[in-house]
């Protein structure tokens, strides 16, 4: 019987033993599931960042859009035209812009000017032909100036010279001697002051001048500034300091 017993003894020491081998080796695959958690919040830590990148880029983008919209603001657009800037602070002030040219015959032809303001308020815009100097009472006379309103121009907008017109009306003008045309911005006169203001600069956009016949063939020119403004020149009489030609291609 003492055999037998500790027999017994001896299997139950060694099935103790093997349950606490069994219970530590449980215990170092939850330190090992640990680790693995560890390492998901590390990822969870990379996500993280990415939402930080992902935060920049969309800041870097909005920056982006903000400075396209500013300079759209200060864009100006008219391909192929000429464009006038004079800074009027005076009233009855007035900046001339000329095409020169030898003697021309315009009998029986049609000028016109097409123009529209940018940035615009009182006065308006005259054109006219002219001739030269003639040696006689004559010299320099030229058709009618008109007048359009720059209220008026805010649209492409067509000043048109009958020369036909022009000569009957006048004693002086002489259609066979042309030798300019000219487009003039006026700051109008002082009644309008209160009522309006001076843009300062006021800028207005030339997108052609032609001169045609009865059948609509170019007599001179036509000039339609796609590449230049070169044919223009500035009016020496009474300028305004700081008025200037430019050129816009878009």
């Amino acid at each position: 019987m003492n055999g037998l017993v500790k027999h017994w003894l001896l299997l139950g020491l060694l099935s103790l033993l093997l349950v606490g081998m069994g219970a530590t080796a449980c215990g170092g695959d939850d330190d090992d599931d640990a680790g693995t958690d560890g390492d998901t919040d590390s990822d969870s830590d990379t996500d993280s960042d990415t939402d930080a990148d992902s935060d920049t880029d969309s800041d870097s983008d909005a920056d982006t859009d903000s400075d396209t919209d500013s300079d759209s603001d200060g864009d100006e657009s008219c391909p192929g035209c000429a464009r006038f800037e004079v800074p009027f602070t005076e009233w009855e002030t007035s900046q001339q812009f000329a095409i020169y040219m030898e003697p021309t015959d315009l009998t029986g032809t049609t000028i016109t000017f097409r123009v529209m303001g940018h940035m615009t308020d009182a006065g308006g815009v005259q054109a006219w032909a002219q001739i030269g100097d003639t040696g006689d009472d004559n010299a320099y006379a030229s058709t009618s100036y008109g007048w359009t309103n720059f209220t008026d121009i805010t649209d492409w907008t067509d000043i048109v010279i009958d020369i036909d017109e022009e000569t009957a009306a006048s004693d002086t003008f002489d259609p066979t001697v042309v030798e300019s045309v000219i487009i003039q911005l006026a700051a109008g006169a002082n009644n309008e002051e209160g009522t309006m203001t001076l843009a300062n600069p006021t800028v207005v956009y030339l997108d052609s001048i032609t001169i045609v016949d009865a059948s609509g063939n170019d007599i001179i020119g036509p000039w339609m500034f796609d590449s230049d403004a070169d044919a223009l020149t500035l009016g020496n009489y009474q300028p305004v300091d700081g008025s200037a030609i430019g050129h816009l291609t878009e």
